[in-house]
C-alpha cells in the first residue's frame, strides 16, 4: 500500500501506466474522497470540543443543506470534474472510458486529501496548545493559501499524467484539458453558484 501511494505521488507516469492496463476499481479513490468528507465534517467540532476554554458539552447545529454540501460535496465535485475531463479528452480524440476517468481523477485528489488532513491536525493543535498572535494572522493566512495552491498544483500535475494514460492523448492535450476544467470550475463555484440565489429571486419576481 505504501509503495503504491509513494508511486502515485512521486511517479505518476508509472502509476497511471500500470492502471491503464488494469481493471476499474473505484474503492481506493472513493476512500480518498471520503477522507476529505470526514475531515470537512470534523472541522466545526475542533474548536468546540478541543478548546481548553470549553468546559462542558457543546452542540454543533448542522443545517441540512450545509450538512449535505459538506459531506456529499467532495463526491459531487469528483463526479463533476471527471465528467468535464472526460468530455474534454473525448474532444481531443481520447479513447478512455468515463469510469476509468472517474477512477483516476479520484486518485489525483490524494494531495488535496493530505492537505485537508494537515489543516485539520493543525487546527486541532492550534486550538489545544496555542493561539495565533494577532500580528501573525496575515503570515499564517498567506502560508495556508500558498500551501493550498501548491497542493492543488500537485493534484493537477498528477491529473495530467492520469488523463494522458487513461485516454491515450498527448501530455500537452492533458494539460490543456486540466486548465480548461479548472477555469470552468472556477467560473461555476466563484461566479455562477454565488449569484444563483439572486438570479432565482429575480426569476421568481418576474413571474
Amino acid at each position: 500500500m505504501y509503495a503504491e501511494i509513494k508511486e502515485l505521488l512521486f511517479q505518476p507516469n508509472a502509476f497511471f501506466t500500470r492502471k491503464a492496463g488494469a481493471g476499474i476499481n473505484l474503492v481506493p479513490p472513493a476512500i480518498i474522497v471520503l477522507i476529505v468528507s470526514i475531515a470537512n465534517f470534523l472541522s466545526p467540532y475542533v474548536g468546540n470540543y478541543l478548546s481548553p476554554r470549553v468546559s462542558g458539552p457543546v452542540t454543533v447545529i448542522w443545517p441540512l443543506d450545509s450538512f449535505l454540501i459538506t459531506v456529499l460535496g467532495p463526491f459531487i465535485a469528483w463526479i463533476l470534474i471527471s465528467g468535464i475531463l472526460y468530455v474534454l479528452c473525448r474532444w481531443f480524440s481520447g479513447t478512455g472510458t468515463f469510469m476509468a476517468t472517474l477512477q483516476n481523477t479520484g486518485y489525483c485528489v490524494l494531495p488535496l486529501t493530505i492537505f485537508t488532513v494537515i489543516m485539520l491536525i493543525g487546527n486541532m493543535a492550534a486550538v489545544q496548545f496555542m493561539a495565533i498572535p494577532y500580528a501573525m494572522v496575515f503570515e499564517v493566512t498567506l502560508g495556508v493559501v500558498l500551501l493550498s495552491f501548491l497542493f492543488t498544483i500537485w493534484s493537477g500535475d498528477l491529473l495530467t499524467f492520469a488523463l494522458e494514460k487513461t485516454h491515450a492523448i498527448t501530455h500537452v492535450h492533458a494539460i490543456v484539458a486540466v486548465v480548461i476544467a479548472a477555469v470552468l470550475l472556477f467560473i461555476l463555484y466563484v461566479i455562477i453558484i454565488p449569484l444563483l440565489p439572486y438570479l432565482l429571486l429575480h426569476l421568481f419576481r418576474s413571474f
